[in-house]
């Protein structure tokens, strides 16, 4: 009897000495064993294990055997921060669709969305029909309660999201609420209702404020009014972004105005979608190039951004000439109608107007293709030219067509135009302050033909441009898609894989890793991603998403 006592005493001391060793050793939510970490900071990199615990990065050492609720081998594959996607517009779908799959799929951690000069706040009530009429498709159920912007980031934090946002006022926004749609300068009760959307945005956690000078009505501002609405960011940290005045024939003269803008409003610039669209312009990529890297010799704190395709996508509103919305957007379906209108706009888009893009006049009506159209008379012509469309249908004349499918369609049509350079992609590509943007929408497999950027940015660089054509280093591209935007947007403890930041990663294996998407097939998802992490909880595991929704709405702090 007492030996048993004994053993029974022995074995409980040593049962209670191996809890005790156990809850010495820490528990972590997620241990990312044996991968290549490339850290962000554009520094070679390193076999080693990542372990992640409430949302945060706690430690990068090698051979952690701490426990883990759950533990992910990462052998042979790369282990980088979660990409930051520092030009999206997955901001018009979130409150119809906030799953933004492909945005999942493809390794975005954090979206900063409001580019171009247009986001949902503030809005009007014409607005507001007007966003709900793109996507109401996907939920009827969405009124788009809110007006101003304040109202909206709070609406957005009530959506669940599995990335972050980073969300930037548009120009346009201001514009409309502030004046309308008229081609005329600000009055100064104006000018002082703009300021204070502006500075109410900056107090409520915008980033920053965007532009997208192609697009009326604030494509009517002068140069002047532009800087003097911008200088009002500086006391919040604030940045601008901006897709250019033009992008093909007067690209050199748009480069230079922004550039001016930065400059004199003493604020960070980001130059959206650097590119050269029309071949006739393509050689003005070089002098872009240059223009960038002198403003930066002098202080100027300016960044660029381009995405991997030769194919440029914009709604079919942007290949219509500024003068045709000056009654504001209602009106423009119902002027198209009219056939003297008609004519006016030919004669636009055959001479040309100065300083507008002009891209059917530039590029022609075989390189102008519909993407998504609804109405049943264009549906099983989406992915065609608007010439392959004219020789299909029975109109026969591609003038004719091209007005009856915005008829149709409405402003919001999605249209991608073959336009630009693959040497000139590889030009904005090797530059150290490039970043990387898709200018997509985060969106689900849809029978709708979308840009395959949507799907296929991030996977298309690392696939194409690193591994292929070895245009890039791996830890170069790393680092454009995520310490760099970090560093100039000032979204603070993200973009590097370090011990107390938060805890956005991707694991991907670089030997296959590549886009599946294109402008002639069905959409799909990238290949060679296996896990993202957003806020230290898991979006995508072992390729397949999972049901987390841990996105947070980020909001810039200034001091």
């Amino acid at each position: 009897m007492k030996n048993i006592l004994y053993d029974l005493n022995l074995f409980c001391k040593s049962f209670f000495l191996v809890i005790i060793k156990k809850s010495d050793r820490k528990m972590y939510d997620i241990l990312i064993k044996n991968g290549i970490i490339i850290d962000g900071t554009g520094s070679s990199g390193f076999i080693s294990d990542l372990a992640i615990k409430d949302g945060r990065i706690i430690k990068i050492e090698q051979n952690l055997n701490e426990y883990a609720n759950h533990e992910i081998d990462a052998s042979g594959q790369v282990v980088s921060p979660g990409f930051i996607d520092v030009h999206s517009h997955s901001d018009y779908i979130i409150p119809f669709y906030s799953g933004v799959d492909s945005s999942v799929f493809q390794g975005i951690t954090t979206a900063i969305v409001g580019n171009c000069g247009k986001g949902l706040a503030p809005i009007d009530d014409e607005q507001r029909i007007q966003f709900k009429s793109m996507f109401q498709m996907i939920n009827p159920e969405e009124n788009l309660s809110w007006s101003t912007f304040s109202e909206y980031l709070k609406e957005m934090e009530k959506r669940p999201c599995p990335i972050n946002t980073a969300y930037l006022i548009g120009m346009n926004n201001v514009v409309i609420a502030g004046k309308g749609y008229e081609n005329r300068p600000m009055h100064k009760k104006e000018y002082i209702k703009m300021v204070e959307i502006i500075e109410n945005a900056m107090k409520s956690g915008a980033f920053g404020m965007s532009m997208g000078l192609l697009y009326p009505p604030h494509s009517y501002l002068s140069k002047e009014e532009i800087i003097s609405l911008c200088k009002h960011l500086k006391p919040y940290d604030g940045i601008i972004s901006a897709h250019i005045r033009c992008e093909s024939e007067t690209v050199i003269d748009a480069v230079k105005e922004f550039i001016d803008i930065v400059s004199k409003s003493n604020i960070r610039g980001q130059y959206s979608h650097a590119k050269v669209m029309g071949k006739p312009f393509w050689h003005f990529a070089s002098k872009i190039i240059q223009l960038i890297e002198s403003a930066r010799a002098q202080g100027i704190q300016i960044y660029y951004d381009s995405y991997p395709y030769i194919r440029s996508g914009d709604q079919i509103e942007g290949y219509l000439p500024p003068w045709l919305f000056e009654k504001g957007p209602e009106q423009v379906i119902v002027q198209i109608q009219n056939p003297l209108i008609q004519k006016q706009i030919k004669d636009s888009i055959i001479n040309g107007i100065t300083g507008w893009e002009n891209s059917i006049g530039f590029n022609g009506f075989e390189n102008v293709y519909i993407m998504n159209p609804q109405s049943d008379r264009w549906k099983s012509y989406k992915g065609k030219s608007i010439t392959e469309i004219s020789s299909l249908s029975n109109i026969k004349d591609e003038w004719k067509t091209f007005f009856q499918i915005v008829i149709d369609e409405g402003l919001g049509l999605q249209v991608t135009c073959e336009d630009q350079s693959e040497n000139n992609i590889r030009k904005f590509l090797i530059n150290p302050f490039q970043m990387v943007g898709s200018d997509g929408v985060g969106a689900p497999l849809t029978e709708m033909q979308l840009h395959p950027r949507y799907y296929g940015t991030y996977p298309k660089l690392f696939g194409k441009y690193v591994r292929e054509e070895k245009v890039l280093s791996i830890e170069n591209a790393v680092r454009k898609c995520t310490a760099l935007p970090a560093e100039h947007f000032h979204i603070n403890e993200r973009g590097l894989l370090k011990s107390g930041n938060w805890a956005d990663v991707v694991v991907f294996d670089p030997k296959i890793i590549n886009e599946e998407a294109s402008y002639y097939s069905k959409n799909q998802f990238p290949v060679g991603i296996s896990h993202v992490i957003v806020n230290g909880i898991p979006t995508l595991l072992k390729g397949a998403r999972t049901e987390n929704y841990p996105g947070s709405v980020l909001r810039h702090k200034f001091s």
